[in-house]
């Protein structure tokens, strides 16, 4: 199994195009109208991720770094402990 991408969530986890759709039904808003493209078999989708991963740097460009978070945007993030603490609390544990 190619892994490239991998989303670990409450719902299990995802591989791909699987995994995109996903974090756009997480993110909410309108990024949710992306999820219209799940009627498209898994193959052919996870083809075309495969091509754009492919590319992504060509289409996209790269960066030499990684952006840093706004202080605003801190409080959306979940340390490990918490992120434990979660599926502990799902296990029972």
């Amino acid at each position: 199994m190619d892994d490239s991408y991998l989303l670990i969530d409450s719902d299990g986890w995802h591989i791909k195009s699987d995994g995109y759709f996903a974090v756009a039904k997480h993110l909410g808003s309108w990024w949710r109208l992306a999820l219209v493209f799940r009627l498209i078999p898994r193959g052919l989708r996870d083809w075309a991720y495969d091509k754009v991963a492919l590319n992504r740097y060509r289409w996209f460009g790269r960066t030499e770094y990684c952006a840093l978070i706004a202080p605003d945007q801190r409080s959306l993030l979940v340390s490990a402990d918490e992120q434990l603490e979660r599926q502990l609390e799902r296990l029972g544990a």
